[in-house]
Formats: structure tokens, sequence, C-alpha cells
């Protein structure tokens, strides 16, 4: 996995998921929505990723 080196982190509050979001911020301004989930919640997360990415 790529590291990424990211200037500025805002929280984003919203939504239904335990996940904790953020906004995330490169050097060259690039945007990226960071979800980071409960280890607990990894496993089923997992799951459904790879149910989707197979379907797809």
């Amino acid at each position: 996995m790529t590291q990424m080196k990211f200037v500025n982190k805002e929280p984003i509050n919203k939504g239904w998921s335990c996940d904790r979001k953020y906004c995330a911020v490169t050097a060259d301004v690039t945007k990226y929505l960071l979800r980071i989930t409960p280890r607990e919640k990894n496993a089923v997360r997992a799951d459904k990723f790879r149910i989707i990415k197979n379907r797809a």
C-alpha cells in the first residue's frame, strides 16, 4: 500500500456509520475521503467489500 503525506485532515461528523471520517488533503491539493473502521467491524466490512468488488 502506498503511504501518503497529508497536509491537512478535517474531521467529518456526518453519516450513520460508526467510522471516523476525514477530508484529507495532500501537498498537491488532492482531496481524499479517509475512513477509519473500528477493528471489531473490520471483518464484516472486508466481506462486504469483496462481494461488491466481485460483482463490479
